[in-house]
């Protein structure tokens, strides 16, 4: 293992990401919601300036997808296989590619908007700057911690081996058929590491 890192070190970031998730995600329908409100109302945007239209739905698509990264990643926990590990890093690296978008938005109304912006806004952008921040760890964590678990599914490639974990498709005559091989921990691993 890595670094000795294991799924017992994910699993705080993942909490982590949960919270800072579901606060940008309410506060930005918030936002979004009151702007279209008050824009329907009146004609103008009277959170933030002209940036924050284009902030608010980025943050917002962001943060879904994040969640969705964040229950991706403690199924994946929970299961510890490889085709959970496809999932939630794929996931992971979609979420971290979209925070990394709406965090350049967070940026850009910092700059335009000064420190005449609305508290939740504040919040607003701080939360989807660290977003960016907790999901590029959380998907280097993933990265560090996918040697040596659960490899019995097929296809699986364990790299402290080098070899694929695929059952044999062919018999002696040529038919196809499925046979799954279960073995046991790697030698000079401690299936607690995982």
């Amino acid at each position: 293992m890595v670094l000795g890192l294991g799924r017992g070190k994910i699993t705080p970031l993942l909490i982590i990401n949960f919270v800072c998730y579901l606060t940008a995600l309410c506060l930005s329908a918030w936002g979004l919601n009151r702007n279209i409100n008050l824009q329907l109302e009146s004609g103008e945007n009277f959170i933030g300036d002209y940036t924050t239209t284009w902030f608010l739905p980025v943050a917002l698509i962001a943060c879904m997808l994040g969640l969705a990264s964040v229950f991706a990643g403690f199924r994946h926990i929970c299961m510890w296989r490889a085709d959970s590990f496809g999932v939630a890093t794929t996931l992971s690296l979609i979420a971290w590619v979209l925070d990394f978008a709406a965090m350049g938005f967070a940026v850009k109304e910092v700059e335009v908007g000064g420190g005449f912006r609305p508290a939740r806004l504040k919040v607003i952008e701080a939360v989807v700057i660290l977003m960016a921040i907790f999901e590029l760890l959380y998907f280097w964590l993933l990265q560090e911690n996918n040697y040596g678990c659960d490899s019995t599914t097929p296809g699986f490639v364990n790299p402290q081996v080098g070899m694929y974990n695929r059952p044999n498709m062919y018999n002696q005559g040529g038919t196809p058929h499925m046979h799954h091989h279960h073995h046991g921990p790697m030698p000079g691993l401690n299936p607690s590491d995982c």
